[in-house]
């Protein structure tokens, strides 16, 4: 199958395309993005604004509150643009996001009094750097939270990665290729060697409701066994996506298409009925988002 796809790959395309063809074309080769919101989804979209902007020196909290408030104007306007089934359909919306306001308020406010003092020198905050992969015209693009130089640990350069979470599980991080990404994309920025990565983890909940630990930092190394491992993937992938014999398909699986965005269209499409209609009703394209 022959598909228009821009010459460059990230670390989220790569796992789509793993997971899921049809995922993948929906999401990345189409561009589609669902209107409908989860608080699930847009507390961690509204705490990396607010850390974002903490790491640059200002107020978090104040620029945490200016997104939601941008997000809350933004839905409204669609609901008013969209329609009788538009506005239903996004009711829940403003719901989503005034939860969304009150647990990331809470989780900034915990963080910035936790996080006091720290031995980094911010070197850059959200960056979207790219990096051309060897052997390929193809380019590996990663938005970058920050770049920072740890005096806690000789100067070394690290990405510092924001990450929310409700469970935690350490044992991947060692086997996340997106930090194995980040970290050999960085270097097109500073003329150093970048040592890995910072796990900067917030978890969502409110400290009164959980005994469990707010905040989990790790360090993650990075050596160039795991950098030459991602680069065999990301050639893999792109050979296969220049091939003109790519099969596009969905790849049913419990645990992933429980937080696919795609799991109405793709059941329209399993049982044979216009998901096209469904696409086109309740998602945006890339480049023609009205939020």
């Amino acid at each position: 199958m022959s598909i228009q796809v821009v010459p460059w790959l990230s670390p989220s395309s790569l796992t789509a395309f793993s997971d899921c063809k049809q995922q993948w074309k929906w999401g990345y080769a189409d561009g589609y993005r669902s209107m409908g919101r989860s608080s699930v989804f847009d507390v961690g979209s509204g705490v990396h604004i607010g850390l974002a902007a903490s790491y640059r020196g200002e107020d978090g909290l104040v620029a945490f509150e200016a997104w939601v408030d941008a997000e809350v104007a933004k839905t409204e306007r669609f609901m008013e643009a969209g329609g009788d089934d538009i506005a239903r359909a996004l009711e829940s919306d403003l719901e989503s996001l005034e939860e969304t306001r009150a647990l990331g308020s809470v989780m900034l406010e915990q963080y910035f009094s936790w996080f006091v003092a720290e031995s980094f020198e911010v070197l850059a905050v959200e960056r979207r750097l790219e990096r051309t992969i060897p052997g390929t015209d193809w380019t590996l693009a990663c938005i970058i939270d920050a770049v920072v130089r740890d005096h806690s640990r000789s100067g070394r350069i690290y990405v510092l990665e924001h990450k929310t979470f409700s469970r935690f599980e350490e044992w991947y991080l060692y086997k996340d290729q997106q930090f194995v990404a980040e970290a050999w994309v960085a270097e097109t920025l500073v003329d150093e060697r970048v040592a890995g990565v910072i796990y900067n983890g917030l978890r969502k909940a409110f400290p009164e409701r959980t005994k469990k630990d707010l905040f989990e930092r790790r360090y993650i190394d990075v050596n160039r066994a795991q950098i030459n491992a991602l680069l065999r993937r990301l050639r893999g992938m792109q050979k296969q996506l220049t091939s003109g014999s790519l099969a596009i398909y969905p790849e049913p699986s419990l645990a992933k298409c429980r937080y696919c965005q795609f799991k109405e269209p793709c059941d329209l499409l399993l049982r044979g009925d216009d998901y096209q209609e469904y696409l086109d009703l309740m998602f945006t394209k890339r480049g023609d988002d009205g939020r």
